[in-house]
């Protein structure tokens, strides 16, 4: 049986509908330097599923209208229901008549006063609205923190909090969400991007490791075979045929829009080799002459042998069930069958990897993984105070995936806001940070060193900063106040 390997990231999304497009690996000459550039080129020259213009660009900030938007979705959802042609007064004939009712049968496309108003540009509040309700998300609580949440309409209100709150829309750094203002084509591949890691669009038998979502949208469905997802896995309305999970691991929950056959299936057991008849059984072993060793002994391990605890069960994992991800060689993944792992090691892998002191760099977190290069001089200047030389930020290289770093990042938020970190607060600032401790000493009766290591989640203060304090105990008693004193004090001298 022939496997295919998933390629994570792989996204299909035509942006527009009946235009000259470039062809699968071209470089588009408007995207570098972008915020969505390493999105778009993965996905054009590895995958070669975006879709640009004839003159070799993208137009990623380029707005869209209702109707095209509502292409996208159901070229995404391939949704199989249609309302009546009547449902509008304003879509007969029109070129996205189909999708939008479609769409409308589907919950997704509300429309207004009996209109669609296709040729509308779409707001972002708007857009956000539907994709909420295409993926069956439907937020309880209207509880918003950005800077314009008043501006947010009330209907749009529950999709936003929500969308936000499991880090789908990650485009308001400055604290704005902008509601009214027009979404743009790099900021919905982007929403679709952090709700969707592998997308599958034919039939056919797949393994490998995902680590956020999977959404399959074959019509004829697919067999999943000895992997794990760490998000959810999602069926779009338009598979009708079978999809069949073979010791398959999600982290999340398996969301079926559609009228999927769902099988599940547990791996084949292997029989146990029947020993020849003239074969003798193994003889019992041998007491061990240590009461705390179990009978049969130790067990060699990488060249070590390692006892056996009587009493005590015997671990389930084993080397091999960690291996550095293919695509990711910074991530390591748990593939045994014993356990679920919704993000990997990420954390250990890291600290075990060749980053600067074989630790997280947390400035990476808050730069959405991207790491930048060291650079010790700001400017050099001459007696007469001209400038001969100056230094300027300029990224590294990525340490980790976007994704990872967001959660990073909204872990660290809330150990701010509600954890261990309270007392690195600063008042009207959002605040990221982690405290810890760490040992120093043998003697207990020393005290461990406290330190805290943060950043302020602001473009116009993009300060970072680490403080430990030798024998200072836990680092949300002092490390973690010091560094609120320091950078409230760094905002005051800035302005």
């Amino acid at each position: 049986m022939k496997r295919k390997r998933l390629l994570a990231g792989a996204l299909a999304l035509a942006m527009t509908v009946g235009m000259a497009v470039t062809p699968a690996g071209a470089v588009f000459t408007d995207t570098a330097g972008h915020w969505a550039s390493g999105a778009i080129d993965k996905w054009s020259q590895e995958y070669g599923i975006i879709q640009g213009y004839e003159d070799g660009t993208f137009r990623p900030d380029n707005s869209i209208t209702r109707g095209a938007f509502a292409g996208i979705l159901d070229r995404f959802m391939k949704y199989q229901a249609i309302s009546s042609a009547a449902t509008f007064t304003d879509t007969a004939g029109t070129y996205w008549e189909q999708p939008i009712l479609k769409l409308h049968a589907a919950g997704v496309y509300l429309g207004n006063n009996g209109q669609a108003l296709s040729t509308d540009t779409i707001t972002r509040q708007q857009a956000v609205a539907m994709i909420a309700r295409a993926f069956g998300i439907t937020g309880q609580s209207t509880a918003l923190t950005y800077l314009d949440e008043a501006q947010i309409a009330d209907y749009a209100r529950p999709y936003v909090a929500e969308m936000t709150a499991r880090g789908y829309i990650n485009d308001s750094a400055n604290g704005y969400f902008r509601p009214t203002d027009a979404i743009t084509r790099a900021e919905i591949v982007n929403i679709l991007n952090n709700m969707v890691d592998v997308l599958i669009q034919e039939q056919g038998t797949y393994s490998d490791m995902v680590e956020g979502s999977l959404m399959i949208n074959a019509s004829e469905g697919a067999e999943l075979l000895d992997m794990s997802i760490g998000g959810n896995l999602i069926i779009a309305p338009g598979v009708t045929g079978t999809v069949t999970l073979t010791n398959v691991a999600i982290g999340g929950d398996i969301l079926n829009f559609g009228s999927a056959e769902l099988k599940v299936l547990e791996p084949e057991e292997e029989k146990p080799d029947t020993p020849d008849k003239d074969e003798k059984p193994e003889e019992p072993a041998e007491p061990s002459k240590y009461p705390w060793v179990a009978a049969d002994g130790y067990v060699n391990y990488d060249n070590y042998n390692v006892p056996i605890y009587s009493g005590v069960e015997t671990s389930k994992v084993a080397q091999p069930d960690f291996v550095w991800d293919d695509e990711d060689t910074d991530r390591l993944v748990y593939v045994g069958r014993e356990y679920d792992t919704r993000f990997g090691i990420d954390v250990s892998a890291y600290q075990n990897q060749a980053t600067a002191g074989k630790t997280i760099d947390w400035e990476a977190v808050a730069n959405d993984g991207v790491m930048m290069q060291p650079w010790l001089v700001e400017r050099i200047a001459t007696e007469s105070g001209t400038v001969t030389k100056s230094g300027s930020a300029q990224a590294w290289k990525q340490v980790m995936s976007a994704q990872t770093a967001q959660i990073i990042q909204q872990y660290m938020y809330t150990a701010v806001e509600s954890g261990t970190a309270t007392r690195a607060q600063i008042s009207g600032v959002r605040v990221c940070g982690k405290t810890g401790s760490a040992e120093t000493s043998d003697d207990k009766t020393v005290e461990t060193n406290s330190w805290y290591t943060g950043y302020i989640d602001d473009d116009a203060h993009p300060y970072a900063i680490a403080v430990v304090v030798e024998q200072g105990g836990a680092g949300s008693r002092f490390a973690s106040e010091l560094a609120s004193d320091a950078l409230a004090a760094a905002i005051q001298m800035v302005g």
